[in-house]
């Protein structure tokens, strides 16, 4: 059985497969945009931060000098690892799919042995749409994972920078 309605249904499906899309599309940009500002954010802390910390370092004491050399051996290691996960967030990745491109829609649909009626070319594109929102999800996930780790190693680095200066 077919509902009567069922082309503004499947419209309606396939518009919902598009605003996720776009969604994620937006969701992307803006943790891209998150990154940079991480690595801003790393980079200042260690110009500003850094540079006190080590012209001001007091080298007299051995314990105070192991002390001291750890801090900022790693306010320098968590800021290598703050900027190699912006770089693996900003780097262009090919697998990503927000759309359905129109010579496709065209050539599959309109023309040849699959010709389709409007209500069935929005089912199958929904179906392709969730597909790529699976695919785009996890990658998605994967990225806000690295971006975290980022975040935090922006993060330990200043206190790293700070624990070095008060020593």
């Amino acid at each position: 059985m077919i509902s009567s309605d069922h082309e503004s249904i499947n419209k309606l499906a396939y518009e919902n497969a598009l605003n996720s899309l776009s969604m994620q599309r937006s969701s992307l940009t803006s943790l891209r945009q998150r990154s940079v500002a991480i690595t801003t954010l790393s980079g200042l802390s260690a110009t500003f931060l850094g540079k006190e910390a080590l012209l001001n370092s007091k080298r007299g004491d051995l314990l105070c000098l192991d002390i001291v050399l750890f801090a900022e051996g790693a306010a320098i290691t968590f800021l290598v690892i703050a900027l190699l996960c912006s770089i693996e967030l900003l780097r262009p990745r090919k697998d990503w799919v927000f759309y359905n491109r129109p010579s496709e829609i065209i050539n599959q649909f309109s023309f040849g042995d699959n010709v389709a009626t409007l209500s069935e070319t929005y089912v199958i594109l929904s179906i392709y749409m969730e597909e790529h929102y699976s695919i785009n999800l996890t990658q998605l996930s994967r990225m806000y994972y690295v971006l975290n780790i980022a975040i935090a190693s922006c993060f330990l680095q200043i206190i790293c920078w700070f624990f070095s200066l008060i020593l």
